[in-house]
């Protein structure tokens, strides 16, 4: 197999690995909810109804039980689901198997010492003028 072979090979792995991988997961959205405040404070609510408030600041703590309160940055939670274990991991393992194919598939520089001695003192010659 020649390296550019090799390299091609790799890429399909990659490819195939990433597509199956990505087919078998799933990604939902909840009623989950985290929601900041202008203060600073977070509440992680369910729905309308705040399970607990973080308040920042000394003397400040844990508040608990309370209406969701509307933020400036509210953001639900996705809950992600593995469908298919066997394609996540054949996916994971395609993906491995490609780049370590990719790394076999450099080829090693055609230069010598002495080409690259004579290529250093031709760039001094021209930097020089």
């Amino acid at each position: 197999m020649t390296m550019s072979q090799v390299a091609r090979t790799a890429a399909f792995l990659n490819l195939l690995g990433s597509l199956l991988v990505f087919h078998s997961f799933q990604a939902t959205s909840t009623s989950l909810i985290l929601v900041t405040e202008k203060n600073g404070a977070m509440s992680f609510c369910v729905g309308n109804n705040a399970m607990f408030t973080a308040i920042p600041g000394p003397g400040h703590g844990l508040q608990m039980g309370h209406e969701c309160p509307q933020g400036i940055d509210a953001k639900p939670a996705a809950i992600v689901n593995t469908d298919s274990p066997i394609e996540a991991t054949l996916g994971w393992l395609l993906l491995l198997l490609g780049f370590v194919l990719q790394v076999f598939s450099i080829e090693p520089s055609k230069l010598t010492s002495e080409d690259l001695r004579l290529l250093r003192k031709a760039r001094k010659m021209i930097e020089s003028k």
